[in-house]
């Protein structure tokens, strides 16, 4: 019959060692053994092991139930819905809207000269692209007491021609004051991102 060759344990192999060397050798030896008996006898114990880790490994795959039903459903942006709408209305008839509605603000300049009519538009200029109206009314008067031609007015249309900010202009109707006031819808620069 084959002898078994027998592990020392730890005590044997203290007794039996000359040197640190040896001892720390039969060490690791018993350590090892130790460990790989655990191994087998936690496995013989619980058979379903290896089933339970591939079910581990399984469920580690899984969609988490909150994602499940964001894929499902999708995630309903309100603002974005409303910010599509939006954009989905022409540009004419945006423009249609704008030319129908009544003006955000007005500045009357009767009885100015020009340079302080400039200044005065500067201003209001300044102030309604800050505020981000879509449209002012410049009151200028008809000219009828002025020698000639109406200067207001043409220093009005001579201005609005060289504005940034001016855009589309018009004469409102006799009601609204006709030819002695101009509607101007303003013009915003797209915000840089």
């Amino acid at each position: 019959m084959a002898k078994k060759n027998k592990i020392p344990s730890f005590d044997e192999a203290l007794q039996n060692s000359t040197g640190f060397a040896e001892i720390l050798k039969q060490w690791d030896m018993h350590t090892e053994i130790s460990a790989q008996k655990k191994q087998t006898d936690s496995t013989k114990k619980h058979p379903a092991s290896a089933i339970e880790k591939l079910m581990n490994e399984q469920n580690r795959q899984q969609i988490h139930p909150m994602e499940l039903a964001l894929r499902r459903y999708g995630i309903i942006d309100k603002d974005a819905q409303a910010l599509a709408e939006k954009q989905s209305e022409s540009l004419a008839e945006q423009r249609k809207k704008i030319r129908a509605m009544r003006p955000d603000a007005e500045i009357d300049l009767h009885g100015l000269t020009t340079d302080e009519a400039e200044i005065a538009l500067n201003n209001f200029f300044s102030a309604a692209a800050a505020q981000r109206l879509r449209k002012i009314a410049i009151i200028h008067g008809k000219g009828n007491h002025s020698e000639g031609e109406a200067i207001l007015k043409k220093f009005v249309k001579n201005y609005l021609e060289g504005s940034p900010l001016a855009g589309e202009c018009t004469h409102p109707k006799s009601k609204d004051g006709g030819s002695g006031t101009t509607w101007v819808i303003l013009k915003h620069p797209k915000k840089q991102i």
